[in-house]
């Protein structure tokens, strides 16, 4: 996702996907548990640079016409030097953090 809100609707209702943070990671640090061997043909399958992946937190914004429903609510800044844009991008896609009625940790 390179834009920091993606809008789409379900029936009536309009859902946001509301990028958090994106983090570099690596293969070893995703599939550590697994011998490389397992996991690098995976990887490169898909092109990618093992030693550069990048993992996304994102959070999910539904407005059912009479709430707003947010699922999970980011990082916060509980990861030094990567705090989480999630109440940025909020703003971005025009929503004020004060009108969400609801909130839902998974």
């Amino acid at each position: 996702m390179s834009t920091p809100v993606y809008r789409f609707s379900i029936g009536k209702f309009e859902c946001y996907v509301i990028r958090d943070q994106v983090f570099p990671m690596t293969a070893e640090n995703i599939f550590g548990e697994y011998p490389p061997e397992e996991y690098l043909p995976l990887v490169k399958t898909y092109h990618a640079d093992p030693n550069n992946l990048h993992m996304s937190s994102t959070c999910l914004l539904v407005d059912t016409g009479g709430e707003l429903v947010l699922f999970d609510a980011g990082d916060g800044t509980r990861n030094e030097g990567a705090e989480g844009q999630f109440l940025n991008n909020l703003n971005v896609a025009g929503i004020d953090p004060t009108d969400v009625t609801t909130v839902v940790l998974t």
